[in-house]
């Protein structure tokens, strides 16, 4: 994929029955996506954000992703995707390209002192893992010897039928939310009066990319454990969640009462509550943009009354890659 990340589509030829016309046709057209989204936009590369930053590159040029934006005519590309016959819709123009001219726009404001989705740019480094930068597995390593090494025993409640039951492990605070959960579903119901919460995916204006849907899904798993409510997925945005992902160790699915509700609580500014006066509603888009951050979560007023509650404060560090993990 780093080298020919395009060249996966032709996979796709037997499936689809695709004609070689049409094959030529759509390795075109993400050619010229794949450089419009490494080059344009405020998620362009960090690589890029760097460059268009005044930071020396000479030690990124020779990496086998790095995009390699200064050597192409983006105006050209811009012009070429958009006259292709395959329709490009985007919603979200402050973030990403949707029309000729973006490139140059985005250039601008990166250029600025911007970095990646427009926060103010922190400087000459590159933060977390992503393809092509460090390696997940050292190359001479043999995939069938990398073990997973449980931290802490599974505690009794967590469902054992789970084929994964042996292999994972969680820490006492989100073991007493499995627990906490499970107890308040049956049958693949909610039980009557149990307090919850739904992280909703209807549309990507709503739920963002990819990435956008799983961070929104962690932080909705900690927000509803730190107001101690049941958290629930209501997602069929691009397709229906479960055909993708199976519940586990929470049934996320379960059937629950309708409700008229829908808070926007992860927007930035807006304080986290418990809403006492309401036994469930929808959270409104949960990353992206102006919203909280995992962090402002985990260290949160809720969050610290819960460890202190369960006595593990002193046993628990709770950060972002941790929480990530789980």
């Amino acid at each position: 994929l780093i080298k020919c990340s395009a060249c996966v589509i032709r996979h796709y030829q037997a499936i689809f029955d695709l004609t070689r016309e049409e094959m030529e046709l759509l390795f075109a057209y993400m050619t010229r996506f794949e450089k419009i989204r490494q080059c344009c936009g405020m998620q362009m590369s960090k690589y890029e954000i760097l460059r268009l930053n005044g930071c020396e590159m000479s030690k990124y040029i020779e990496r086998s992703d790095y995009p390699k934006c200064e050597m192409y005519n983006l105006s050209k590309i811009e012009n070429e995707f958009e006259g292709m016959p395959i329709p490009y819709t985007e919603n979200n123009s402050d973030l990403h390209w949707t029309k000729s001219g973006d490139c140059a726009r985005f250039v601008s404001e990166i250029s600025s002192g911007k970095g990646f989705n427009g926060n103010p740019f922190e400087g000459c480094f590159i933060k977390g893992r992503f393809a092509g930068y460090t390696p997940l597995v050292k190359p001479e390593s043999d995939i069938s010897e990398v073990k997973i090494k449980a931290r802490v025993d599974i505690s009794k409640g967590i469902p054992k039928s789970n084929p994964f039951h042996s292999k994972m492990s969680f820490d006492p605070l989100v073991n007493n939310y499995i627990k906490f959960h499970n107890l308040a579903i049956n049958d693949g119901r909610l039980k009557d009066g149990a307090r919850y919460l739904v992280y909703t995916c209807s549309d990507k204006s709503r739920c963002g990319g990819v990435g956008d849907r799983v961070l929104g899904m962690v932080k909705a798993f900690y927000f509803a454990m730190a107001t101690g409510r049941v958290l629930l997925i209501d997602a069929h945005f691009p397709i229906e969640l479960k055909k993708t992902l199976n519940p586990s160790f929470i049934k996320w699915d379960a059937n629950f009462p309708a409700t008229k509700f829908i808070f926007d609580d992860m927007k930035l500014g807006v304080p986290m509550k418990h809403r006492e006066d309401v036994v469930g509603y929808f959270l409104d888009r949960c990353n992206g943009v102006k919203r909280w951050k995992l962090i402002n979560i985990l260290e949160s007023k809720y969050m610290e009354a819960l460890l202190n509650q369960n006595n593990h404060s002193s046993k628990i560090k709770l950060s972002v890659s941790s929480a990530i993990h789980q």
